[in-house]
């Protein structure tokens, strides 16, 4: 009987999204994407009236980045604070499709030849650890900018949605960022799991999920912990320069003009586009499958709109599917599986510990 409510609740969704049309699903509203609409308050065109759409390689909305290329910085993480991100859709009927997987991921890379090791997660939302019933202001996920990250006048933030029931798609979008207060040695590294992807040609397929059985959860708890580097660049914002209105002076033979430039050093909301050079250098730490019961203990706050993770718990039979958690070492990052057992997710590289308050390698 369970099932069959199940299979009910999945097609009633799923026609719900197909009777709403194309414009139905979820991007990034705030901070503003690469293509976000003048219809929810993007100002840096062209402007991309299908955003919400799902990835597809034929139309050429690829992955990463709906294949849209670098624009002007719309956003500055600060090392060590917390920073939100806003998703959302057409209200009143957003296609959410019962959730899913959520990624936010950060990469040096500007070019739009995905490569896998290029992404580091720096937040995690399995499926079931978030509220998925739809909310006019959006879904608010707020995760911690890492104190050592390195700096850069140019960088990338994702985000990455993998749905729970309907089509099996794939959702992206980015958005043009710096990165200030980190580190500004040139060996600084960003250090966590994989960006993970799935629904995609060449990716792994997951079935429309079914929470505590398999939602291909598994998947991310077996995500690599790798290491990036923000590359040969300097540690300030983008600079953004626009030219300012032309004065004239005029004689009875020559009009001159004088163009006067003005720099600054905030990003802005602006159509100049700044390229930087592509960044390289990623290293992949191995793998470990040995499971570690940690000391702590976990709580996970579900809310409408935000989804956080706290401490492990003292008994592994307690902890909360989702929940994070460091090792009692401080070498493993655990996740709580759907058997309320931690595993381990990746191991920290020789020198580096798991943060506790991140649960990325520091």
């Amino acid at each position: 009987m369970t099932k069959i409510l199940a299979s009910t609740a999945a097609v009633a969704t799923l026609v719900l999204g197909l009777l709403s049309g194309v414009h139905s699903h979820m991007c990034i509203k705030n901070p503003h994407p690469r293509g976000l609409p003048d219809s929810y308050g993007g100002t840096v065109q062209p402007f991309d009236y299908d955003i919400l759409s799902p990835l597809d390689q034929p139309s050429g909305r690829t992955f990463p980045c709906q294949g849209k290329p670098t624009g002007p910085i719309l956003a500055t993480l600060q090392a060590g604070t917390n920073y939100t991100v806003n998703i959302g859709g057409n209200w009143p009927n957003p296609a959410t499709h019962d959730g899913g997987h959520v990624q936010i991921a950060i990469s040096y890379d500007l070019s739009l030849s995905y490569t896998a090791s290029n992404w580091v997660a720096v937040f995690t939302a399995a499926h079931g650890t978030w509220d998925p019933t739809p909310v006019e202001a959006g879904y608010m996920f707020t995760f911690t900018v890492p104190p050592t990250i390195p700096n850069s006048a140019h960088a990338v933030l994702s985000w990455v949605w993998i749905n729970a029931i309907g089509n099996r798609e794939l959702y992206t979008n980015c958005v043009d960022v710096s990165i200030v207060g980190g580190s500004s040695s040139s060996s600084a590294t960003l250090v966590g799991p994989q960006l993970f992807i799935a629904n995609y040609p060449g990716y792994p397929t997951i079935p429309e999920m079914d929470p505590g059985v398999d939602d291909g959860s598994e998947y991310l708890w077996d995500r690599p912990i790798i290491s990036i580097t923000a590359g040969p660049q300097t540690a300030t914002p983008t600079i953004v320069t626009t030219s300012a209105t032309p004065t004239t002076t005029t004689t009875t033979t020559t009009t001159t003009t004088t163009t006067t430039t003005t720099t600054t050093t905030t990003p802005k909301t602006t159509t100049t586009t700044t390229t930087t050079t592509p960044k390289t250098t990623t290293t992949t730490t191995p793998k470990t499958t040995t499971t570690t019961t940690p000391k702590t203990s976990p709580t996970t706050t579900s809310k409408t709109t935000t989804t956080t993770s706290a401490s492990p718990s003292t008994t592994a039979s307690s902890c909360t599917p989702g929940a994070y958690a460091c090792s009692a070492s401080g070498t493993d990052i655990l996740v709580c599986n759907y058997s309320n057992q931690f595993v381990v997710i990746g191991s920290c590289s020789t020198g580096y510990t798991c943060d506790p308050a991140t649960f990325t390698c520091h």
